[in-house]
């Protein structure tokens, strides 16, 4: 009734003009419902929840790395109620092109954002246009990379910096404001207080929820600082490769835990006074978010770190124990942050169960995957399982009873724009090669038909390091070019499924793979330069002193 309550606040109610009250206040009701038909009543509702990146070794589920702790308990409840797709893959692993992906149905070198810091084009077909030409009312909140106000949204709260975790700042259409908070919760709440004011009786909606919880340097909410200080987590039996077995572009890069974490601004030691804002510019992450917390929340962080750190300077490790300590430090506080969307998305889930009796269909995805030590990494962006699988789940809210399915086929971040236009009963958008997954019951000729996954990374020189590459992964083998040096990767993901050995000079049958690369770069119109360069080029990259220290 708030939405009425300005128009007749200055009216006096008495017996004289009470029936003409209710007659008006029936008219206002009428007028702001008759647009709506009766298909669009029926329509369900979508809220669509996308992090930053996920290690599927993180959730859950059975066969999991981090099984027994299961941080992810409310995400592994949707796994269970929904469709849960086991063999779910992005197609470039950095966060713009991915939105951009989502978004589209297409590969990023067909909607033109091919690596951050490119701005998105918003002439062209979008899951946006589509479903508000069919009387949705869309919605976005938290990260958002395109660089472009994001104004096919009817309503939008996004970050002013993706990397601020504590008390950030939003922009909306009506301007900036500073929540309080951590931006985990803050995202969810904002979310939350939409769908309340929107009321029961509105149009059908989708809501874009865009989480930065678990990129780097991974600072969790302070209620998690303290989870997992009493266990000691599995490692990776890769965790010491030397990468000797793999093609050479794994042995230029910047994602080591040995060398490349830094033990301040990626591990939280030292800084015992608060960074001054207004007298520093910041390029640490860590700093920047250290100087925009309040006193208690810089007081909690620092006297929740203390103990370990003074530990850790009392017996300071080395070289290989050195190394087991940083994956410790480096993987809780990644778990940490997991956990804090995790228990977030049960708060929503918990929430529209409880407030709405409309159907919704709730999905939950993630830019990229990424490596909790595996290879001594933790980094993202390559084209190995552990950074291009992803999760990929769906179930419904207040609809039929969805029956649990696990689907095995491989699938991309490219059939998720046809799949929700499919469950919204909308025609798919144009120049996508994605594929609707619930045709045919989630067992569509298509999806059962499709050959090999194509990936293509365009992001180098960047802060990773990662050569340019691109592949296609089959169900059976996974082929890699790191076109710009002339180097090949193939693995056996059946065999092997941490990507660890390169096998390209032992397979019999590596000409019928690159032939079909060639072929799926044609189908897909990715007519890009992918030509070695020259030697003096590669030699800045791949010589001695491109080695890290």
């Amino acid at each position: 009734m708030s939405l009425f309550v300005s128009d007749f606040s200055n009216m006096k109610i008495n017996g004289s003009n009470f029936c003409c009250l209710l007659v008006q206040l029936f008219l206002m009701v009428k007028s702001q419902m008759s647009w709506l038909t009766a298909e669009e009543f029926s329509k369900p509702n979508f809220i669509i929840l996308v992090n930053h990146d996920h290690a599927v070794s993180t959730l859950g589920l059975r066969n999991s790395t981090f099984q027994k702790l299961n941080p992810t308990t409310n995400i592994t409840a949707l796994a269970e109620d929904g469709w849960f797709f086991s063999n779910a893959f992005c197609s470039n692993g950095s966060s713009a092109p991915s939105t951009a992906t989502l978004l589209t149905g297409k590969f990023a070198h067909q909607h033109g954002l091919l690596s951050n810091g490119q701005k998105f084009d918003p002439n062209q077909p979008t899951l946006l246009k589509a479903l508000t030409s069919k009387g949705y009312e869309t919605a976005l909140f938290g990260r958002w990379d395109l660089l472009i106000e994001p104004a096919e949204f009817d309503h939008w709260e996004v970050l002013d910096n993706a990397n601020v975790f504590f008390n950030p700042t939003f922009i909306s259409v009506l301007g900036k404001r500073q929540i309080e908070g951590h931006t985990t919760d803050i995202t969810s709440d904002l979310l939350i207080q939409w769908i309340k004011k929107r009321g029961a009786s509105k149009k059908p909606f989708v809501a874009f929820v865009f989480f930065n919880a678990t990129q780097r340097p991974w600072m969790p909410t302070l209620r998690q600082l303290e989870t997992y200080n009493d266990i000691l987590l599995p490692e990776p039996e890769t965790l010491f490769s030397n990468q000797k077995e793999m093609a050479p572009a794994s042995r230029y890069q910047r994602n080591e835990i040995a060398k490349d974490l830094n033990l301040t601004n990626d591990l939280f030691m030292g800084l015992p006074e608060k960074p001054n804002k207004q007298t520093s510019g910041f390029t640490e992450v860590y700093r920047e978010n250290l100087s925009n917390m309040n006193e208690e929340q810089f007081s909690t962080w620092q006297l929740m770190w203390r103990a370990e750190n003074e530990a850790y300077l009392r017996d300071i490790p080395v070289e290989d124990e050195l190394i087991r300590w940083k994956y410790q430090r480096f993987a809780k506080n990644y778990l940490r942050c997991v956990r804090d969307v995790d228990e977030n998305i049960g708060r929503i889930r918990s929430f529209y169960e409880e407030f709405s009796t409309g159907k919704c269909f709730f999905a939950y995805t993630a830019h990229q995957g990424r490596f909790v030590g595996e290879n001594g990494w933790f980094g993202s962006q390559w084209m190995m399982d552990q950074s291009m699988r992803i999760p990929l789940i769906i179930t419904t809210i207040n609809g039929e009873e969805t029956v649990s399915k696990t689907i095995q086929y491989n699938v991309q971040d490219i059939d998720f724009a046809p799949t929700i236009l499919s469950m919204a009963n909308c025609e798919s958008l144009e120049a996508s090669h994605g594929i609707a997954l619930n045709s045919e019951d989630w067992n569509s000729t298509s999806l059962r038909e499709r050959k090999a996954l194509y990936f293509h990374h365009y992001d180098f020189p960047g802060p990773s390091m990662i050569a340019k590459h691109n592949g296609i992964r089959t169900d059976t083998h996974k082929l890699i070019n790191y076109y710009q040096f002339g180097e090949w990767e193939l693995f056996d993901v059946l065999s092997n499924p941490l990507d660890s050995k390169n096998i390209i000079d032992a397979y019999d049958e590596i000409e019928d793979l690159k032939k079909m690369l060639l072929n799926l770069q044609s189908e897909t119109s990715d007519s890009g330069e992918k030509t070695m360069m020259p030697e003096k080029w590669r030699r800045i990259y791949r010589g001695p002193s491109a080695r890290m220290e």
